[in-house]
């Protein structure tokens, strides 16, 4: 029995075998990293590393949805590729326990890098790094009621950022489990559309559950850049 053939029917069996073959990076496995993880797994991804050094504590279970109040005090990528596996034994799961720095980029090494992580610090090693190699990866994010999606490919994160050094975190204004499922479904459907070869999404997009809107914002290179310049 074909467990995909629900998704094979909308996208290919051509497009399926895609997403059998294709390595993703995924980094952290907090409220977005997880859930972006277990889909990947459902759909099929042939290989998947997932990076974090964390361990899960109570507050995390409001809204990270691979674990529950048996695995508190375990290390998340433990936890999740055990999970992961009893999910779909098919997709070969590696782990990396760390986080991620300047001397082991080489982790990224793949067809396509997912941002999970709620550090700007660590997007903007991901990108030079990716720009470098020329490796596509999407930067998501939610906090409070807020999201957003891009897919850094034809555009450098940096180009529409900049060096960022101060941000909002959950811990300090809070966030709804709603917008972290939403903006992982989105991160994945983006994920798909890459790795099959289709349309994606080049605009920076932004989620706003407080007034239910959604906005489309259109990203442009940054002259003399200091990472894709």
């Amino acid at each position: 029995m074909n467990r995909y053939v629900r998704q094979e029917i909308f996208i290919g069996k051509k497009e399926q075998k895609k997403l059998g073959k294709s390595k993703v990076v995924v980094i952290g496995l907090g409220a977005l990293g997880g859930l972006t993880s277990e889909l990947l797994v459902r759909a099929g991804i042939g290989e998947i590393i997932l990076v974090d050094n964390d361990k899960i504590e109570i507050e995390n279970l409001q809204r990270q949805h691979l674990y529950n109040e048996k695995d508190v005090g375990e290390y998340k990528v433990k936890v999740a590729k055990k999970k992961l596996t009893e999910i779909n034994s098919k997709v070969k799961i590696n782990v990396v326990f760390n986080m991620l720095n300047k001397d082991n980029l080489s982790i990224l090494d793949s067809d396509l890098v997912l941002d999970c992580t709620d550090n700007f610090e660590a997007r903007f090693l991901i990108n030079e790094y990716c720009v470098l190699h020329k490796i596509p990866w999407i930067y998501a994010s939610a906090i409070r009621d807020k999201g957003n999606i891009l897919v850094v490919k034809d555009i450098c994160f940096n180009c529409v950022f900049g060096y960022r050094k101060t941000f909002e975190k959950c811990a300090s204004v809070g966030i709804l489990n709603t917008i972290t499922s939403l903006v992982s479904s989105v991160q994945v459907n983006e994920a798909i559309k890459l790795l099959t070869g289709k349309k994606y999404e080049k605009d920076l997009l932004r989620f706003d559950l407080g007034s239910n809107s959604f906005e489309r914002v259109k990203v442009s290179k940054k002259k003399n850049c200091e990472v894709c310049g």
